[in-house]
């Protein structure tokens, strides 16, 4: 009897096994590799923003040059928005001095200080021997901040402009004006404890152009506790 109840135990054993290994296993998540190999550390050259909790450190492409910009609405410029011209354009993690194509056309990313609350994107372009006419400029920066935090992201643009933070498009607005600071305020957003990411798209027509940001707490206070880089380590 114990021989019996020992084969019928082996019997199942080896049949679950068979089962098991016909299982496939659960894949992991489709975009973990692709965090894993687009996310940096948290870079080791950091600058605190001004008194008043603006950013002056980015990294800025090379303006793209684009047809069609004359009415800032959103007939015309959102498609503008949603056309990608180069490879990576919402995930790339730039650097100095780092080379794209875009429509054709080698582009760099530069490392921009600013001196004041906001980025002169024509002073940027004259920097660089570029043309900022009928134009879009992408931006990048990383933000550090040392617990997690309920903020609203406040821009201004010359021209239209289109904002992500951490991936999510949190501001977007069609106009022709000058850059006016806090002329734009998103919903509550979340700063994650570490490293955060903050892009920005500007459209530009003809004459100035520029753009500046900053966040504000829930009592509707500049953050100023809060650190930014635009060194990739």
């Amino acid at each position: 009897m114990k021989f019996r109840l020992c084969t019928l135990s082996l019997t199942l054993l080896l049949a679950a096994a068979c089962n098991n290994s016909n299982t496939p296993a659960t894949p992991a998540p489709a975009n973990l590799s692709a965090l894993t190999a687009t996310t940096p550390a948290v870079p080791t050259i950091t600058s605190p923003v001004t008194a008043e909790g603006f950013i002056q450190n980015w990294l800025v492409l090379d303006p793209i040059a684009i047809e069609g910009v004359g009415d800032h609405t959103e007939e015309v410029e959102k498609p503008m928005f949603a056309k990608e011209y180069f490879k990576g354009q919402l995930t790339l993690i730039p650097r100095d001095n780092q080379k794209v194509t875009a429509n054709g056309k080698e582009v760099t990313w530069h490392k921009v200080k600013v001196d004041a609350d906001q980025i002169d994107l024509e002073q940027f372009c004259t920097d660089h021997n570029t043309d900022p006419t009928s134009c879009i400029f992408y931006g990048f920066t990383y933000v550090i901040a040392e617990a997690d935090m309920k903020v609203k992201l406040a821009v201004g643009s010359d021209d239209s402009s289109l904002w992500w933070l951490n991936g999510e498009e949190v501001i977007r607005d069609y106009a022709s004006r000058g850059v006016t600071a806090d002329d734009d305020l998103s919903k509550d957003v979340t700063l994650k404890k570490g490293l955060n990411i903050l892009r920005f798209a500007v459209i530009q027509g003809d004459g100035p152009t520029g753009a500046c940001a900053r966040f504000f707490d829930a009592s509707d206070k500049p953050v100023t506790g809060i650190k930014v880089s635009a060194d990739t380590p």
